[in-house]
C-alpha cells in the first residue's frame, strides 16, 4: 500500500507527525482538538495530551539511560519527543484527521468507531516503515489498530501496547494507584498536588509499557493495575486497556 504523501514529504500536519526517518515508535492518539488548531504551526498533540506524552516518553527515556539493557530492541533516544514541535523519535498519528471538540468548527465530537478510511489512512502511514513499537492511547486507538492488522499479516510484526487515553480524564479514570499500589489521593484545586498525581499516573504507565516490551508483563492495563492493588481476578479480566 502507498504511504501517505505527508509521510513521504516529512510534513507535519494538524493530525500527523512522521517523526525522524529512523524512528522506531508510533503513538496512536484519538483526534486533533482546539489546542492543535491554535498551535502555530499546527501539529498533533499540542495540548495537555502532548504534554503528558512528552513526560511519559521522558520517564521511559530516563529509565533506559540508567539501564540500557532493560530493553534490547529499543534505546533511550528512541523515546525522544518534543511536544512543542511534534518532532523527535516518535511518529504521532491520530485515528481521526478532522478537528473535533467543543470549540471545533463542525461542533461534533469524535466518532465512536473508526471508518474504513481512517483505518486505511493509518495503515498507509505505517506500512513499509521500520517501526518496532505501536503505542495505542485509548480504546478507539486500540480498536483502530486491531482493524489495521486485519488488513494484512505484515502489520502483525509490530509490538503493540494498549494504554489508556493520555488526557486528564483518561488518566484519572484509569489509573488510581501509584507504582507501589497506594491509592492516589485527589488533588482537588491544589495545582501542585494535581501535577504530582499526573506524574504518579504517568510513572505507572511508563512501568507498564516497559514491562510489556521487556516481556515481564503480559496482561491488559486494567489487570496490571489490579495486580498493583493486589485485587487481580484474571478470570474476570475483560482485557480492555
Amino acid at each position: 500500500m502507498e504511504c501517505d504523501p505527508a509521510d513521504k514529504l516529512g510534513l507535519i500536519t494538524i493530525d500527523y507527525a512522521p517523526g525522524a526517518n529512523e524512528n522506531a515508535i508510533v503513538a496512536i492518539l484519538l483526534c486533533p482538538g482546539s489546542s492543535e488548531y491554535k498551535a502555530n504551526p499546527q501539529h498533533p498533540a499540542a495540548g495537555i495530551t502532548g504534554s503528558h506524552l512528552q513526560t511519559l516518553m521522558q520517564k521511559i527515556k530516563d529509565r533506559l539511560k540508567k539501564d540500557p539493557q532493560e530493553l534490547k530492541c529499543l534505546k533511550a533516544d528512541d523515546f525522544t519527543y518534543n511536544k512543542e514541535t511534534a518532532q523527535g523519535g516518535i511518529m504521532v498519528a491520530n485515528v481521526f484527521e478532522n478537528w473535533y471538540g467543543k470549540e471545533s468548527p463542525n461542533g461534533r465530537m469524535p466518532p465512536k468507531q473508526p471508518s474504513c478510511e481512517d483505518v486505511k489512512r493509518l495503515r498507509g502511514r505505517i506500512a513499509g516503515t521500520k517501526k518496532k513499537l505501536i503505542l495505542c492511547f485509548g480504546a478507539v486507538a486500540a480498536e483502530c489498530w486491531d482493524m489495521v492488522i486485519k488488513c494484512g499479516s505484515e502489520m502483525r510484526d509490530f509490538f503493540v501496547v494498549k494504554c489508556c487515553h493520555l488526557g486528564n480524564k483518561g488518566l484519572n479514570n484509569c489509573i488510581n494507584v501509584d507504582e507501589n499500589g497506594e491509592v492516589i489521593v485527589t488533588g482537588g484545586h491544589n495545582r501542585n498536588k494535581q501535577k504530582e498525581n499526573v506524574s504518579k499516573r504517568l510513572a505507572v504507565l511508563a512501568n507498564y509499557i516497559l514491562g510489556c516490551v521487556a516481556g515481564a508483563v503480559d496482561v491488559p492495563l486494567a489487570c496490571y493495575l489490579n495486580k498493583l492493588k493486589q485485587e487481580c481476578k484474571c478470570c474476570s479480566c475483560k482485557g480492555e486497556p
